[in-house]
């Protein structure tokens, strides 16, 4: 079976932060089972060679990922023709509504297959105050919900995400819907028996410094942490904020107990889960957050704000606020901090979910998916009221 995969960026050459790791991992894994090629916007204005994911070929279109939406789909449709004509694609997948997800589906409509979109960030958020969503201005609210309602089948990260989304399409239940969160491999699965942490407490914040993550909840709450026990915070991330991030935490006096330790290789990050006791992940908004995922098969506990996988884990697996709830953030870890039968509670029911949901479990999840499309000229249409949810 030959599947068309459509993203911008995603998949790069070189160390990005517009790479995704569990976005690779996915396709190479699925590369094992079916003849994918992959079409992608490029990173810079510079000739980019194919290359091979797993057993996938990585073609690069001749637009850059940040171009304007329309020459972004005729480079993808060209490319996606030209290759079709030789040699049938008999499903194309998008990845993020925009532009993977419209140009998937327009591929489909014109050449009659099936089509899977992919959400993955912000198609479902909506925060103007910082310029963030694609429900929050039009045409990007009007063509993502377009493709969403188009697409044969539509996948979410988490059930959060899905709830977004209702809010703006009101008939979205008559639609065929997968949750299917990215899992993790067992390279996160670091300590098999972690004991109770004790002081010097160590918290650990993976995600690049921007405004959607929030990193200025992540200070307040780490000073009135630190405030009452002996503690660290490490923070990896790459910085978009120009320096503004470290430097309030200079203003608020906290510097000395923080670590700011830029881009770290994805390969690496397992060192630094070992390390931690507990993960603070307080972003305004998320469609899954990995490195919850990856927090939860290392063992780590993890704290933050009810967005993403976290809402949908629930109080079972995590400490969780309110988005902006600092206060109440860290009045939560540090009582937690003093009970040791609930904290070993929270890490056991979110490493039991990590395990069950890890990397092989997703792949094996998008390839069922691909196994039950319907193959040549007849395109699968929802029925009404129908709605596929994995656990």
């Amino acid at each position: 079976m030959r599947v068309a995969i459509f993203l911008s960026a995603g998949i790069q050459h070189e160390a990005s932060d517009l790479d995704v790791p569990a976005l690779r991992m996915l396709i190479s894994k699925l590369s094992e089972d079916f003849d994918i090629t992959v079409y992608s916007t490029i990173l810079r204005n510079r000739y980019t060679k194919s290359f091979k994911c797993g057993r996938a070929t990585v073609r690069f279109v001749a637009a850059l990922y940040n171009e304007q939406l329309p020459k972004r789909i005729v480079h993808f449709l060209r490319a996606f023709r030209k290759d079709h004509l030789k040699h049938p694609y008999d499903i194309a997948h998008g990845f993020w509504a925009l532009p993977g997800g419209l140009a998937a589906v327009l591929a489909g409509k014109l050449f009659g297959l099936p089509t899977i979109v992919s959400l993955q960030g912000g198609e479902a958020a909506r925060l103007p105050q910082i310029a963030y969503g694609n429900m929050r201005k039009q045409p990007l609210k009007g063509l993502t919900l377009w493709t969403c309602r188009n697409a044969d089948i539509l996948t979410c990260l988490t059930n959060f995400q899905l709830d977004q989304l209702r809010r703006y399409w009101v008939n979205g239940s008559s639609h065929r819907v997968v949750i299917v969160p990215f899992g993790v491999n067992k390279s996160f699965d670091v300590e098999k028996k972690r004991s109770m942490p004790v002081p010097p407490f160590h918290f650990l914040h993976v995600a690049n410094l921007n405004m959607v993550k929030d990193q200025i909840m992540l200070l307040k709450t780490f000073q009135l942490i630190a405030r009452q026990v002996e503690c660290t915070l490490r923070i990896i991330g790459e910085d978009q904020m120009d320096g503004a991030i470290e430097l309030l935490s200079q203003e608020m006096q906290i510097t000395d107990r923080i670590e700011f330790l830029g881009y770290v290789p994805h390969e690496d990050l397992p060192t630094h889960y070992l390390w931690a006791h507990a993960i603070l992940h307080t972003s305004s908004y998320e469609g899954q957050g990995v490195v919850i995922a990856e927090a939860a098969a290392a063992r780590v506990l993890i704290c933050g704000t009810r967005v993403g996988l976290i809402s949908d884990l629930g109080e079972s697996c995590t400490i969780l606020v309110e988005v902006g709830d600092h206060v109440g953030l860290a009045e939560k870890v540090l009582a937690l901090l003093e009970n040791p039968e609930q904290l070993r509670t929270l890490r056991s029911n979110s490493y039991s979910w990590a395990t069950k949901h890890n990397a092989d479990w997703t792949a094996s999840r998008f390839g069922e998916l691909y196994g039950h499309m319907p193959l040549g000229n007849r395109v699968l249409r929802p029925r009404r009221n129908e709605r596929l949810v994995s656990d």
